[in-house]
């Protein structure tokens, strides 16, 4: 919306900043290390960290919808998971 204000020079204002990540959310614009350090921080975090989806909900997610989506909360990515997805996420919680 705002880049269209612009446009139409109905925008009162001199800065229009948009940001399309290198590596995503990870490597954004306020990441002070290299994107490779801090992605594998990202992924041991995730590893430490309690399931956020109950197994049984994950089960749910598999055996009655055949899928899921999830958008990110910071950048507002979508990101599809497929049957076979959700049971390889369902396996490795599992053991």
């Amino acid at each position: 919306k705002l880049l269209t204000l612009a446009k139409t020079g109905k925008l009162d204002g001199y800065l229009l900043e948009g940001m399309a990540c290198p590596g995503g959310c990870v490597a954004g614009a306020g990441t002070n290390i290299p994107i490779n350090k801090a992605t594998a921080q990202v992924k041991n975090f995730a590893r430490s960290t309690k399931p956020a989806i109950p197994p049984n909900e994950l089960k749910d997610l598999i055996e009655k919808d055949g899928g899921t989506s999830m958008t990110c909360q910071h950048c507002g990515k979508k990101y599809d998971f497929s049957k076979d997805e959700l049971t390889a996420i369902l396996h490795k919680i599992s053991q």
